[in-house]
């Protein structure tokens, strides 16, 4: 009897941790099967409290999560601390992660950021010490990136900030260490403390949108050796720049700002040049700070620093950025047939030359000269490239801005069209491959 008992007790027992391998979560329905976690229905998923998560005790058994279409928002604390998660499929629907909401996902290597996201949380993605983010590319419709969102992503390698961000908060990007090229849009206003702290970035442009730079927000960026400021500038935290090998420094303010002694901790600054519009040069040999600089000269500071630039960049053998080159965009037209792109009818089958002059982009690599046009699209591109042979192993290659391959071409010739009028709307970036180590980026608009 009492062995009869002890069975119908075991028996009891798998069957609640079966059923418990399952359930609902506020509108949506939660199941668990062979590490993979599914999630789906309508509506948001609920926030939780770290210890609340209706999966909490099977934690360190999921490996991957599928989120399904019609879930709007990932709460806080959903997957904090799955140590063990590798990968997510995050759709469309989706406009908000929440606070924590992958937070010490040590293992997570992967994640597709939806176009339809608007929020990251804080700490969203805080600790994910194995997410790789090669060229992240953040959507137009993000508007909010919170404190601590990518804090120790180290695999966060170069990031576009969209338009529709106004603010980088603290620590946002804190210890990033292999962030190296980054782009601040003319929409933000204010850089938080610590936002780039610890930060693998070579050199940095701040927008002549931006009026505050928080305390230590590029300190200890050692491999930081080129800032230019905007006039707009105005408040500059403590340590803001305390850089060890800052060796070049622009300020477009024709009034020296007032900052304290410690904002170029760290910085040899005898040994670093300061350029100012020339009619200033008096006033920051004059003041506080300022006039430690080796040596001030004038600038072409007629002008702020401008966003609206191309930025070209080269590759190692290893697919590694070795160079990043700003370059003032060079805008032609031209009614010429080399400027005629290929339309089709939609239904007849037939197909015309469009006539409409494009303004065409321009860039030189390998001494080969590649026009892009027209940019931004609406479904038709062409690169031409011309100059020398072309080798047979040159390719374009087309990414959305997760990362997904959306199209190639081989075989590249002169005169190259892409067809991505089937695609949605948004941001791409195009990879033109001269060969393995020539290679030139630029992000694509299509309308």
């Amino acid at each position: 009897m009492k062995k009869f008992y002890f069975i119908l007790c075991l028996i009891c027992a798998a069957t609640i941790t079966a059923h418990a391998q399952s359930g609902t979560t506020g509108s949506l329905f939660w199941s668990l099967s062979g590490g993979t976690l599914t999630i789906s229905g309508n509506g948001a998923m609920p926030n939780y409290t770290w210890n609340t998560v209706p999966w909490y005790s099977y934690k360190s058994s999921i490996t991957s999560v599928v989120i399904g279409n019609g879930v709007t928002s990932i709460g806080d604390n959903a997957f904090s601390e799955c140590y063990y998660l590798t990968s997510i499929a995050v759709p469309n629907s989706v406009t908000y992660i929440g606070n924590n909401a992958f937070s010490d996902c040590s293992y997570l290597t992967s994640i597709a950021i939806p176009n339809s996201l608007t929020y990251i949380g804080n700490n969203a993605f805080a600790f994910c010490y194995s997410l790789y983010f090669p060229n992240l590319i953040l959507p137009n419709s993000v508007t909010y990136i919170g404190r601590y969102a990518f804090l120790e992503c180290g695999g966060l390698k170069s990031i576009t900030i969209p338009n529709s961000v106004t603010a980088i908060n603290d620590g946002t990007f804190d210890q990033c260490f292999g962030l190296k090229y980054l782009d601040i849009p003319s929409s933000v206003t204010s850089i938080g403390n610590w936002a780039f702290h610890d930060c693998g970035l070579l050199s940095i442009t701040i927008p002549s949108s931006v009026t505050s730079i928080g305390n230590f927000a590029f300190e200890g960026s050692w491999h930081l050796t080129s800032i230019t400021i905007p006039s707009s500038l105005t408040t500059i935290g403590d340590n803001a720049f305390a850089c060890d090998n800052l060796t070049e420094f622009i300020n477009y303010a024709t009034s020296p700002q007032t900052i304290n002694a410690n904002v170029f901790d760290y910085v040899n600054l005898s040994a670093c040049t300061l350029s100012v519009p020339a009619a200033s040069i008096s006033a920051y040999q004059a003041a506080n700070i300022w006039k430690n600089f080796g040596s001030i000269s004038s600038c072409d500071c007629n002008d702020n620093p401008a966003p609206s630039r191309i930025i070209k960049y080269s590759y190692d053998t290893s697919g590694n950025r070795t160079l990043r080159k700003m370059q003032e965009i060079n805008m032609s037209t031209t009614s010429s047939s080399s400027s005629m792109l290929k339309s089709s009818t939609v239904g007849t089958g037939t197909s015309e030359m469009a006539t409409t002059e494009f303004p065409k982009y321009e860039d030189v690599l390998q001494e080969k000269k590649i026009t892009i046009y027209p940019n931004p699209t609406r479904g038709m591109l062409r690169v031409d490239i011309s100059g020398s042979d072309i080798s047979k192993d040159a390719r374009i290659y087309l990414y959305n801005i997760q990362g997904m391959l959306i199209t190639q071409l081989t075989g590249i010739s002169e005169t190259n069209d892409l067809d991505i009028s089937s695609q949605p709307e948004g941001t791409y970036v195009m990879r033109i491959m001269l060969d393995k180590n020539n290679i030139s980026t630029w992000k694509i608009i299509k309308e």
